[in-house]
């Protein structure tokens, strides 16, 4: 992790909080700043940490001894959370079939030992949220005939409308499709989201 830290956020990095919420903070940071490297870096990080930690509880749970402190989120939070991180680097990067293998990584966490009512929640998101990218990744990519069905799944789900037209100018741009229709159809919820001084209904950035 090192390498991909400087000074000033390695102090980042030892402040009170746990190292996990600090690592997912410093990725949506990259994120932000288009540090796709770096970015990438704390993504295997994430997980290289999140892992250790999940080998630990089970081990500690077996044994029945005292856990470490948690993080502010479930443990699976983390861990998918790392593979929905390298989605989305590989995406920026144009690497679309390696973003889909991470997203399918993610889709469905079950597996994961331990879950509690929280923890179970938090698999519900990420396989809705590999639902949505799995769509941005392919529309993104030049996929167009999957554009109405991706319509539906905004109207379904009107939560997501709004990164979901950021998506959809995106890919259009990239492709150079004619969207005009989709901006008409979505107009009044386009408005209002132009009220908003600031939306944090995404996850990632």
């Amino acid at each position: 992790m090192e390498e991909v830290l400087d000074k000033k956020e390695a102090l980042f990095m030892l402040s009170e909080s746990h190292y996990l919420d600090k690592a997912f903070e410093l990725f949506k940071i990259s994120y932000r700043e288009e540090e796709w490297d770096k970015a990438d870096g704390i993504a295997d990080y994430i997980y290289e940490r999140s892992n250790k930690l999940y080998q630990q509880h089970i081990f500690r749970t077996a044994a029945h001894q005292a856990v470490d402190t948690p993080p502010r989120r479930p443990l699976v939070f983390y861990y998918a959370y790392s593979y929905i991180a390298k989605a989305l680097v590989y995406q920026k990067k144009g690497l679309y079939e390696r973003a889909k293998e991470y997203i399918a990584k993610y889709s469905d966490m079950s597996w994961f030992r331990g879950l509690d009512e929280d923890g179970l929640e938090e698999v519900e998101k990420f396989h809705f949220w590999a639902k949505a990218n799995t769509f941005a990744v392919d529309l993104i990519s030049g996929n167009h005939r999957i554009l109405s069905d991706y319509v539906q799944f905004l109207i379904d789900n009107p939560e997501e409308i709004l990164p979901g037209m950021v998506t959809i100018m995106e890919a259009a741009n990239q492709n150079d499709w004619n969207v005009d229709y989709i901006l008409h159809q979505f107009s009044q919820d386009i408005e209002s989201f132009a009220t908003l001084e600031e939306n944090n209904n995404q996850l990632f950035v």
